[in-house]
């Protein structure tokens, strides 16, 4: 859901391939606390709100891929077995997400 008095404008589209239309959308925060975010998209008929509203919906995976390589270094595994390589990264976002979830607060 997009919060009230969030304002997307949509001021143009660019061709990026040949007949292909790249639209994109500015997203301000009518209180001007965060800064305005340019979302960009394919599909002409996607309307701005739920575009706004997938991006917010995937922005978790964004920062917890980005931490896990940042902090645990799940990116360069020390390994050369091919199955330990494929290993490494899914047990590095599992490391990840159970430190991460160890510290946030209990549900009431």
């Amino acid at each position: 859901m997009v919060y009230p008095g969030f304002r997307t404008a949509c001021p143009a589209g660019r061709t990026s391939e040949p007949g292909r239309l790249v639209r994109y959308v500015i997203a301000r925060d009518p209180h001007g606390i965060y800064k305005p975010a340019y979302l960009f998209c394919t599909d002409p008929a996607v309307p701005d709100t739920e575009l706004v509203e997938e991006y917010a919906r995937r922005w978790p995976l964004e920062v917890a891929g980005e931490a896990s390589k940042q902090k645990l270094g799940i990116e360069h595994p020390r390994t050369q077995l091919p199955t330990a390589v494929r290993r490494s990264a899914p047990f590095g976002m599992l490391l990840y997400s159970l430190t991460t979830g160890r510290h946030l607060p209990p549900r009431r």
